[in-house]
């Protein structure tokens, strides 16, 4: 099934991605590739970074067992505001 309509491509630093053409096949390949890409790429965290995640990750409300009921709260409100979001065209 081929796509009948054409998406530009989009530039990420120095990566080009292109739109995946529409068969199976080319987002296979368009999969290989971005895989490929993503093994050369190193992401570093600093010092005063990693702190601060393992300070979050020790707070009683991020413990196994703890209640996290406000996630779906917080997902549900976050859907009913985009929601009613409306596009508005491309910005110039």
């Amino acid at each position: 099934m081929q796509s009948s309509r054409r998406v530009p491509p989009v530039q990420l630093g120095s990566h080009r991605i292109s739109a995946i053409e529409g068969t199976i096949e080319d987002g296979l390949r368009a999969l290989r590739e971005a895989s490929e890409l993503a093994k050369s790429i190193r992401i570093e965290l600093d010092d005063g970074y990693l702190a601060l995640i393992a300070r979050v990750e020790a707070r009683p409300e991020n413990q196994s067992g703890a209640g996290k009921s406000w996630v779906w709260r917080l997902d549900r409100a976050f859907r009913d505001v985009f929601k009613l979001a409306k596009y508005v065209g491309r910005a110039r």
